[in-house]
């Protein structure tokens, strides 16, 4: 070692003792000790100099005299130099780290200087952070492994600093100085300087002291060489005849440091496929290299992810699955395995912090290159790409076992189609297990890419709904391959998400899909029925998970179904059938929507030909919150009042501006009047006569002369000025009427935004039809009928919340229309009539107005029936006569069935009642028409939803009502109306029609005008239009039209019926908003309250305690109580539900069930014991029992038929039988 080397090396240990005497003592005296040194110290001297060296720590006194000889060795191990690494890369490091020092210093005062609760103390932390993670990043690109964990232990106590006190932030500063010049000592000196670096890493001075422990382990890595050096040794032996590309590859980018060989074994040449295969693949992941590093560095460059960085995220996901459809489509394994391995990386990473995402971004900027590599050579690629996959950097590394299983697929390269079919009968799961269809989402999931998966698999799910129902119809090639791609993407996003039970049955599909398309066959129809059935479930596990419904409990016999499908494809036992029809694109049919009257449009819900879909270019979407959709229309509407209030302040100004120009011609007229006096009857006076003027004014002195001329120039001035002022009130009056023109220029703009705003609301129909068609698919699988559900007008906007409201009744009315409205298989082919129903839901626009029209071809409405039954009830009277119409009306009302009998659809009486009530709350009507033997049509209009309501305002005494005109019919003016009184009955004539009179002060309970209502000519009158025809209205006066914002009334303020809300006029004032056909039917119904309240008779009673059965759900379990609860609802019943037997036990004191369906397992009190208690009480001995139980072993069984129970269910349970034994129950035949 050369004097000026020992001279450095000594500087460089002096400054380490003086920092550590008790650890740097022995490495001081170490050096003395070498023989490099001229004149090198002896034993004696030596273990002298150790002794003092330790006078500084008390705490090392007893070392003192340690043997010296320990020191010596030392010293002799210094003479094996240790090389870390070449001296370029070493001179790189420390480099790097002396440029460093400048900007920790900085950071470290900060730190110290400032309080834990100032920004700028965090800034500092995350300063400091990025410049250690600089140094870390440089030791793992020159192999320095001791130093990566030197900068990982810094970060570590750094973090631990930000909890300390200012006191030992101050001692803690020490070594957060230091720890930087210890490590270029050590990198100058590694033999001396690693223990030295490490004995100060265990100063008790640091908020987190090193380990003994970690230590050691640390004290070998800082003596090793650099493993990026090894490495290089190991690649320089290997062969010469490697690929091109794979040399282009930086080797310190490939990293074998420290991991277990594998065992590969590889003869021959890997197969990949045909070349023409391979040249695309390659172009493929040419191309993506790029996006993938773009998308990259977009969430590596700073903290926590933000939602730019989330997209990022995504985007990188959705580039690495693009990837793996590629390799899936090659038969390649292997590299499908490494594209879900860096997905689940990916995954990781989302929440990860910014040194773990920098750590990671090598292997990650790496993958690709080695895929390629694999491609193009893949022999000698396989063990680089799977040690790759092994390295630490990686957030979730693959283990030796994942490691082994990984080369064996890359290895054995691309399986062929017969390999791939082998492998898949071979492979695939039989049975059917509950954990392959859960919904259950993970809980590190990134909530960005929830969100965007929660917003497309609706349309998805839908989207195959629909290719299946037109497979069913006519099975073309090309609906096949459309409805394989959708199951392909489902599967693809569900498995990014982690939701198995979508990903499994979605799986299976596309797989039978493949089949039929790549061999042309068409599914035979219990196929078809199987893929209606998944694709049904699929939509309603969607619903469950935007949480609109409950799991389906069938879809674990429904994945099993498919799973039996698939199989026997993979077995090749499908039924052979004819091939599909292979309809050229350009002869593909669609129906275009087509004009009805007024404003309908017309959309048959058939699928769209690949034409179709290919021409129209996919419209961009943002995703707002529901809260600021929330907020902006809130704002809407107060600006929508503001513009109001600046309209009637406009229009007094102007009225105001008018009555001052009226004033300023009476005032001219004055001032004409003032100048004739003082200036004609003076001055022209004594012009005109001068003798008399002369005689008449000897009598004036001089100062009366003066004071006339004075009168004579203020005049003339005050005329002046009343002529100023008439030119600036010409001024005023041309400003408001520019502001005027302004005013109805914003006041448009103003309406066009409340438009735009209302469109963030609206959804087209579409989004319910699949939703509808499952309905008619599920009412004609249990009444055996078949129907055609023709839905027109699926592009017609409607409000979102009014479309998920509207949902339910048209399930009702479409329930109803099948099993009632159409006749059986059997009675319309007597008939003559098509065996399939039709049934037809047209959605349009009339004015402000959505109308919903259904129609079916069916037998319509057995009015003799219907009038029997209201006589049975009390409701009319044999002698009364009534209009079909009032007839039709009568099914609307609570309890009102004809049916004889109850099923699993109807004879409950609650259907028609429900839909009447629910259209009623969305403000709309219900109309009824029915032709005998031709079929039935309900009309329902519902006002579409809007920021402003068109409002005509009246006055009734004292008081100001506004009446939305969308109900209002005519207002007729005063004298325009022909009255006549039959007894004590007064009606109103217009034209050749009759309409009841109404006083709106009577209806209203408030004092009206003192005149009386016998001059009723000289009173306005308001037609209103009600679902029972049109009522003619008396108000006192006729005042203004505007368009105002409907407020409600707040939770605060009970439901006044026939007050639809409030709203503020211009002027300030509050004015309520009426709805005039509710107010007309209270009025009705207060008349009819004896008839409607009468209860019953036991006749119409089914069993029980009420007119709707109930069903009593005893199950521990909330998931099943759930969806036995919707299942059971859906069907029309009540439930109750109690958690287990005690409970139950409780509530049947209140309410007796007529059915109870019951576990067997369960805390307190189980199925069994509950059933022994309810037979062994006499009012309860016959109830109805359906155990349902996760128990198949004849043993449960023979237990449960002991203790008394009806039927033993075992789940999954059948939906259809479980609703049919409970009609049997109901019907007294259990």
């Amino acid at each position: 070692m050369a004097a000026r080397e020992l001279l450095e090396t000594f500087f460089g240990t002096v400054v380490a003792y003086l920092q550590r005497p008790a650890s740097a003592s022995k490495v001081l005296v170490s050096f003395v000790l070498e023989h490099q040194w001229p004149t090198p110290l002896d034993k004696e001297a030596a273990s002298l100099l150790l002794e003092r060296l330790l006078e500084r720590t008390t705490s090392e006194k007893n070392q003192a005299a340690a043997p010296v000889e320990e020191c010596a060795k030392q010293g002799a191990a210094a003479n094996e130099s240790i090389e870390l690494a070449a001296p370029d890369v070493l001179e790189l490091v420390c480099s790097q780290i002396t440029d460093s020092t400048e900007g920790l210093s900085a950071a470290l005062e900060v730190c110290v200087s400032m309080e834990n609760d100032n920004p700028a103390f965090l800034e500092a932390i995350e300063d400091y952070t990025n410049k250690v993670q600089e140094i870390w990043e440089t030791a793992e690109m020159a192999g320095l492994s001791g130093l990566q964990e030197i900068c990982t232990f810094v970060n570590d106590n750094l973090m631990a600093f930000a909890g300390l006190e200012q006191a030992a932030k101050t001692v803690a500063k020490t070594y957060f100085v230091g720890w930087p010049l210890s490590v270029l000592e050590y990198l100058h000196a590694p033999q001396i300087g690693a223990p030295s670096l490490v004995s100060f890493m265990q100063e008790t001075g640091w908020p987190a002291p090193l380990e003994a422990e970690a230590a050691n382990n640390l004290l070998i890595l800082l003596t090793k060489p650099s493993y990026k050096e090894s490495h290089e040794a190991q690649v320089s032996e290997t062969p010469t005849n490697e690929s091109a590309a794979f040399e282009a590859i930086a080797p310190e980018e490939i990293l074998v440091h420290d991991l277990t060989p594998l065992e590969v074994s590889i003869v021959g040449d890997i197969p990949l496929g045909n070349a023409e295969g391979l040249e695309i693949l390659i172009e493929s992941l040419e191309s993506t290299k790029e996006d993938l590093a773009t998308e990259l560095n977009k969430f590596m460059t700073h903290g926590p992810l933000d939602a730019g960085d989330a997209e990022a995220l995504e985007n990188y996901t959705e580039l690495v699955q693009r990837l793996y459809t590629v390799f899936e489509m090659l038969g390649l394994e292997g590299l499908q395995t490494v594209c879900r391995f860096v997905i689940d990386n990916i995954k990781a990473l989302s929440k990860a912090e910014l040194a773990i995402r920098k750590k990671a971004k090598k292997v990650l900027e790496t993958w690709p290159d080695l895929i390629l590599s694999y491609v193009q050579s893949p022999t000698p690629s396989v063990l680089k790409l799977v040690n790759h996959l092994r390295q630490p950097m990686w957030t979730q590394p693959l283990t030796d076992e994942k490691a082994q299983a990984l080369a064996s697929q890359l290895v054995a390269g691309s399986t062929t189609e017969e390999d791939a079919e082998e492998a898949a009968a071979h492979n695939r799961q039989i049975q059917a297990q509950p954990e392959d269809v859960s919904l259950t989402i993970p809980e590190d999931i990134n909530q960005e890419l929830l969100d965007a998966y929660l917003q497309e698999a609706p349309q998805h799910a839908g989207e195959f709904s629909a290719c299946i129902q037109n497979i069913i119809q006519e099975a073309e090639t090309q609906e096949i391959e459309r409805a394989q791609r959708i199951a392909h993407t489902l599967k693809g996003s569900s498995n990014i998400i982690g939701i198995k039970g979508i990903a499994n049955i979605a799986h299976h599909l596309e797989d039978t899909l493949e089949y039929l398309a790549k061999h042309q066959v068409v599914p035979p129809k219990d196929l078809t029925d199987t893929m209606v059935e998944a694709a049904d479930c699929l939509e309603i596990m969607v619903d469950a998970l935007l949480g609109t419904d409950e799991p389906p409990p069938q879809a674990l016999a429904v994945l099993q179904s498919v799973l039996d499908w698939a199989n026997r494809i993979d077995q090749g036992k499908l039924d052979d059938a004819s091939p599909p029809k292979s309809t050229p694109v350009a002869q593909t049919k669609a129906t275009q929507p087509t004009s009805q009257p007024a404003t309908e449009s017309k959309a048959e819900t058939k699928g769209k030909s690949a034409t179709e879909v290919a021409a129209g270019t996919p419209e961009q979407f943002l995703r707002v919150p529901t809260k600021t959709i929330d907020e902006l229309m809130r704002l809407v509407g107060e600006l929508s009042i503001s513009v109001g209030q600046i309209q009637e302040k406009l229009k007094h100004v102007i009225q105001s501006q008018r009555t001052l120009t009226e004033q300023d011609l009476i005032l001219h007229k004055k001032t004409f009047e003032l100048e004739n006096l003082v200036d004609v009857r003076g001055i022209t006076g004594i012009e005109t006569n001068p003798k008399q003027a002369l005689e008449e004014t000897k009598d004036f002195d001089p100062l009366e002369f003066e004071q006339y001329n004075e009168l004579h120039s203020v005049a003339h001035s005050f005329i002046e000025s009343i002529a100023d002022n008439r030119e600036l009130a010409i001024s005023v009056r041309e400003d408001l009427a520019s502001l005027e023109t302004m005013f109805i220029h914003q006041e448009r703009l103003n309406k066009e935004f409340q438009a735009n705003i209302m469109t963030t609301r609206m959804v087209s129909v579409t989004t319910i039809v699949s939703k509808l068609q499952r309905n008619i698919r599920q009412t004609c699988r249990m009444t055996g009928k078949k129907a055609e559900l023709d839905v027109i007008g699926t592009d017609i906007l409607i409000d979102s919340d009014v479309l998920s409201n509207l949902a339910d009744p048209l399930q009702h009315i479409l329930r109803n229309a099948v099993d009632h409205g159409l006749e059986s298989v059997d009675e319309r082919a007597i008939l003559g009539k098509p065996i399939e129903g039709s049934i037809k839901l047209s959605f349009y626009r009339e004015g402000n107005n959505i109308v919903v029209k259904c129609e079916d071809d069916g037998q319509g409405l057995n009015y003799t029936n219907i009038r029997f039954t209201a006589i049975q009830r009390g409701l009319i009277t044999e002698n009364q006569e009534l209009t079909e119409k009032e007839l039709a009306r009568l099914i609307l009302m609570s309890g009102f069935s004809t049916k004889s009998g109850v099923t699993q659809v109807s004879g409950r009486g609650v259907g028609m009642d429900v839909v009447h009530t629910n259209i009623r709350q969305m403000k709309g009507t219900l109309d009824l028409l029915s032709e005998t033997g031709k079929g039935t049509r309900i009309l329902i209009k519902l006002p579409m939803t809007l920021v402003t309501v068109h409002v005509l305002l009246v006055r009734v005494g004292e008081r100001r009502f506004g009446i939305p005109t969308n109900n209002l019919e005519q207002a007729l003016a005063p004298g325009m109306a022909e009255f006549h009184k039959v007894g004590d009955e007064i009606t109103l004539k217009r034209g050749k029609s009759f309409y009841g009179l109404k006083y709106l002060a009577n209806l209203l309970s408030v004092p009206g005008d003192r005149k009386g209502l016998e001059d009723l000519e000289t009173r306005p009158i308001i037609l209103v239009h009600e679902e029972t025809g049109i009522t003619a209205v008396i108000v006192d006066e006729l005042l203004d039209t505007h368009d105002l914002v409907m407020k409600n009334m707040g939770k605060y303020v009970k439901k006044i019926p026939g007050v639809a809300g409030a709203s503020i006029l211009g002027d300030g004032s509050l004015v309520p908003l009426l709805d005039l056909p509710e107010l007309l039917r209270s009025s009705m119904q207060t008349a009819m309250g004896s008839i409607m309240a009468e209860p019953l008779s036991n006749d119409d009673v089914v069993v029980g305690t009420g007119n709707i059965p109930h069903i009593m759900i005893v199950d521990d379990s909330l998931s099943v109580r759930k969806s036995l609860s919707l299942l059971v609802e859906d069907a029309g019943f009540e439930t109750l539900l109690a958690k287990d037997g005690l409970e139950a036990i409780e509530m049947m004191n209140q309410t007796r069930p007529n059915v109870m369906l019951v576990d067997m397992e369960m805390p307190r009190m189980n199925g069994l014991e509950l059933t022994a208690h309810v037979r062994a009480n006499q009012a309860t001995q016959n109830l109805p029992i359906f155990m349902i139980t996760s128990r198949t072993t004849e043993k449960h069984r023979e237990q449960a038929n002991t203790a008394g129970v009806n039927a033993y269910l075992t789940k999954p349970y059948q939906e259809t039988q479980l609703l049919e034994l409970i009609d049997k129950a109901l019907a007294g035949q259990v």
